[in-house]
């Protein structure tokens, strides 16, 4: 699909819809965010994509798929400079110059074909409207299957700032991935075929690594495994604990596997050895391998400045307002239900094994939360997701608990 995207010419129509979509990307700069990274469109990285959308590539579409060729965009530090700078590369047709092959980029295979229609103010109205879709239809079939547990999915949905989301690609990867995931459980789960649920982790795996550059993988993975495990808690401590791992392994799988193979068939298919450069890559971010000096929004290389940075960007006025009117709806819900609490041990555990998913994941790639605290933020919306889990659990009421078949 990526070699046949690059069949599409980078310029010509592609380039002139980038161009008039100018205004449409200095609207949404980043350093204009009034809310801190909570309103953060991640626009330098749409810069990065559309950059290698114009591109018109080396000729060789095989090759240009695994290398993934574009203009070199990094002109001065301020997003302003950034867009100058594609906007004149549109303009001239610059060839490339530079390559950036331990990712799949796998948004390609639409935004070229979009661009070649499109500006980018409609393509976020298209994303908008696919995005809306989804969420909805999930809300549907959790309600339908689990009843009151859609509300911790709202809940987690608003704390991500799903409006921002549709205004940045990168950042719709994973919501993209995490909601497919949801509405596949929902559709096919069943006790006959709760072992079958291992492929559509190991998918939600693959589309990470082909979409995403590295924003908040963990949430793809984490929201949807409590919600598999809400639909598997009839099933005995034993059997749910194997499913777990399972489904773990098997998203670890797809994750680490899809994107260890761009680095083996870039590595065979062109003259570039990736394999060593994705290597030294993940050995940096988790902070084994030293590279030059690494400095962005002034931030500590730490596991503490890690966590101190990415919690920070998360609890925000708006956050808390989230969290605020999440739990008074939880509370008028349980004194109208006139419901009694009845905690149900084993789901607490599990709610509280995710809920420290996120902190685990900062400590360990701490070189780039560090760094880009403004899309890892993302991953601690799911310690209050589960927790709100944890809370909806513990409310037991008249309505039937047990998923339908």
């Amino acid at each position: 699909m990526l070699f046949l995207s690059y069949k599409i010419p980078g310029g010509g129509r592609v380039s002139q819809h980038v161009i008039a979509s100018e205004d449409t990307l200095r609207a949404q700069m980043d350093e204009n965010a009034k809310r801190g990274f909570f309103d953060y469109y991640d626009t330098d990285t749409n810069i990065i994509m559309l950059h290698e959308a114009i591109c018109s590539g080396t000729g060789n579409a095989l090759k240009d798929a695994m290398l993934i060729p574009h203009t070199l965009f990094l002109s001065g530090g301020e997003t302003e400079g950034w867009i100058s700078t594609l906007i004149d590369c549109a303009k001239n047709e610059t060839p490339a110059n530079e390559t950036y092959a331990r990712y799949w980029h796998g948004y390609l295979i639409f935004l070229k074909p979009l661009f070649y229609f499109f500006t980018l103010e409609q393509i976020y109205w298209i994303n908008g409207a696919v995005l809306l879709f989804l969420v909805l239809a999930d809300i549907y079939l959790l309600y339908r299957r689990l009843g009151r547990y859609a509300l911790a999915y709202i809940f987690a949905v608003a704390l991500m700032n799903p409006l921002h989301i549709v205004k940045s690609f990168q950042l719709s990867a994973v919501f993209y991935a995490m909601n497919l995931m949801i509405l596949l459980l929902m559709l096919f789960y069943s006790k006959q075929r709760r072992g079958k649920m291992i492929y559509v982790f190991a998918a939600g795996g693959m589309w990470v690594a082909y979409f995403d550059f590295l924003t908040y993988p963990l949430v793809a993975f984490a929201i949807p495994l409590l919600f598999f495990i809400l639909l598997n808690r009839q099933a005995g401590v034993k059997r749910q604990f194997f499913d777990v791992v399972g489904n773990a392994a098997a998203f670890l799988v797809g994750y680490g596997g899809l994107w260890s193979l761009k680095w083996v068939l870039a590595s065979i298919l062109t003259e570039e050895n990736v394999i060593k450069d994705g290597l030294f890559n993940v050995l940096h971010r988790v902070g084994v391998a030293e590279w030059e000096p690494d400095q962005m929004f002034l931030s500590e290389i730490t596991r503490w400045g890690a966590l101190k940075y990415n919690f920070s960007a998360f609890f925000t006025l708006q956050t808390a307002a989230i969290i605020g009117i999440f739990l008074i709806v939880l509370l008028c819900g349980y004194l109208w239900s006139k419901g009694k609490f009845a905690p149900d041990l084993t789901m607490l555990f599990w709610c509280a094994v995710v809920a420290v998913s996120p902190i685990a994941w900062y400590l360990v790639v701490y070189n780039h939360c560090a760094l880009h605290p403004h899309l890892e933020w993302r991953e601690a919306v799911i310690l209050p997701f589960a927790v709100a889990v944890a809370l909806l659990g513990l409310i037991r009421t008249k309505e039937k608990s047990v998923p339908k078949k």
